[in-house]
């Protein structure tokens, strides 16, 4: 019995991860940002997809902590109309015997110069071999606001009203809250923070940062509060691709090493 009581205590302040979720590395917070949004920064609020002003289309993969069964794979892409912007996101994670897939159609359209609208509806689907598979609807809305040339604020939400998998239907999709700022002070540099709440999580904080003094060159590198974790991003840019690494930090379960490519038709050299 004492143990039993001693394992629960310990427990008690424990919090699972959101492990489906790619590392930030790619896009960090740069959705919040005025002069600096991308494809994949796009995704993390559909209304930055706005801002993407060319044919974009990009790739990411990511081994969770080194584990063979913890792949994460990601695809995007986006074209500008003059109805506003389309995007296409197709997302994977897991192995052979257990897997969850992700597809999703985002939309976004400039209210003016200062406001930014999005949204997004995805189809996921849970995979285990031999067991079946559950499906569900979600969506998600964002909203961004371009306080002045330098200082950016948005907010976000994913799936506010929970689509039910399963044959019983008792299983959700989470519902996701996030809301934040970024302030653009040089063409050189970024920085951004977001509250973030999920359901049946306590809130956490993020923080990213993007360097790009040198000519072709972006560093960017971020720290999230829900399982105190860094990580960091390099990005070389050649003509209109974008070829980057990733690493994130774990300080109990270690690294988790990542590489995405990035085509963006007349993209500058930030």
């Amino acid at each position: 019995m004492i143990w039993t009581i001693g394992l629960l205590v310990l427990l008690d302040p424990v919090h699972s991860q959101a492990i489906t979720k790619p590392i930030m590395g790619p896009g960090g917070l740069n959705s919040y940002s005025n002069k600096a949004p991308d494809l994949f920064s796009a995704f993390n609020n559909q209304a930055a997809l706005a801002q993407v002003k060319s044919k974009s289309v990009g790739l990411y993969g990511e081994r969770r902590y080194l584990v063979e069964g913890l792949n994460n794979y990601m695809a995007a892409g986006a074209i500008e109309t003059r109805s506003g912007c389309f995007g296409i996101e197709l997302g994977y994670f897991g192995f052979s015997r257990f897997n969850q897939s992700r597809a999703g159609l985002a939309y976004a359209l400039a209210l003016g110069s200062r406001i930014n609208l999005g949204v997004e509806f995805n189809y996921h689907s849970i995979n285990i071999p031999g067991y079946g598979r559950a499906s569900s609807l979600g969506f998600e809305l964002g909203g961004l606001f371009h306080v002045t040339e330098k200082l950016s604020a948005g907010m976000q939400m994913s799936n506010p009203a929970g689509g039910k998998s399963g044959q019983a239907g008792k299983e959700k999709l989470p519902s996701v809250y996030r809301g934040g700022i970024g302030y653009d002070p040089s063409p050189e540099f970024f920085a951004g923070i977001e509250i973030v709440k999920e359901e049946l999580i306590p809130a956490y904080v993020n923080v990213s940062m993007q360097y790009g003094g040198v000519p072709g060159v972006s560093i960017r590198t971020g720290f999230t509060s829900t399982n105190n974790s860094w990580w960091m991003a390099i990005c070389y840019l050649w003509r209109s691709l974008r070829i980057g690494v990733s690493i994130g930090f774990h300080p109990i379960l270690g690294i988790s090493p990542g590489f995405f490519l990035l085509y963006q038709e007349n993209t500058d050299q930030r």
